[in-house]
């Protein structure tokens, strides 16, 4: 014997003639009568309820197929995101290795130009081997050994970070990590630019610069100076005020 809600899944399947829940308050018998009489009318009109029996999977199927896209689209967007960020690691990867340049190898033999930026004589001595380099003036170049530069780095970093002496070998440069230091002053004369300032400009510059090119400017400056090719008392003046020394102030 049926339920009532079996019959009256079986009464909404054939036709929609009430609710549910008005369905339940009817008897079993009534719902039993409901649904003979539904079957009945079914069978004198086939061609019409047939339709009707046959649109309606077709009407949920396309429902049915909406729910699972939305349902589903989530799942998919998410699935492919992870494929994108699985990816990204090798593409990135892949990048690295073909940015990645083998870095020169430099024979701790090979001789170094080295040249002076200071003001005058600079004497560096080795605390490995004991031999002395002697700089008698700005812009004087000796040569060093590779290994030599590389125990100056570790004991006396200061040649470097003052610096009181420019390597002159752009690969030595980079092995001695020097590069963003010198992308400035690589070229002693990149500094001359600033004695054609104007005064207030030149000494805005002056002041704001690193210390390393404060240094460098006051050597160039005496370097101009014995040359002949500075001449401004001003800047003079500015230079021997703001760093003790006395360019163009002897005899």
């Amino acid at each position: 014997m049926k339920t009532k809600a079996q019959l009256i899944e079986e009464i909404l399947s054939i036709k929609e003639v009430d609710t549910k829940s008005n369905l339940m308050k009817l008897s079993l018998a009534k719902l039993e009568s409901l649904l003979s009489e539904l079957e009945d009318e079914l069978v004198q009109t086939p061609s019409e309820d047939l339709v009707t029996k046959q649109a309606t999977p077709q009407v949920d199927m396309q429902a049915l197929m909406e729910q699972m896209k939305r349902e589903l689209m989530p799942a998919l967007l998410e699935q492919a995101r992870k494929e994108v960020e699985a990816e990204r690691p090798k593409a990135e990867k892949s990048t690295v290795q073909k940015n990645i340049v083998k870095r020169e190898e430099i024979d701790r033999f090979e001789q170094i130009p080295v040249m002076n930026i200071t003001n005058g004589t600079l004497v560096y001595a080795s605390r490995k081997t004991g031999a002395e380099w002697i700089f008698t003036d700005y812009g004087d170049i000796e040569y060093m050994e590779f290994q030599e530069l590389l125990t100056m780095r570790s004991s006396q970093r200061r040649f470097f970070d003052e610096p009181f002496l420019l390597v002159m070998d752009d690969r030595v440069v980079e092995h001695l990590g020097l590069t963003k230091m010198y992308q400035n002053i690589k070229n002693p004369e990149q500094i001359d630019v600033i004695f054609k300032m104007n005064q207030p400009e030149f000494e805005e510059i002056v002041d704001k610069s690193p210390k390393g090119i404060k240094h460098l400017i006051v050597s160039r400056a005496k370097k101009l100076y014995d040359s002949g090719e500075l001449d401004s008392v001003k800047k003079l003046n500015f230079i021997n005020s703001r760093f003790q020394t006395d360019i163009g102030q002897r005899g």
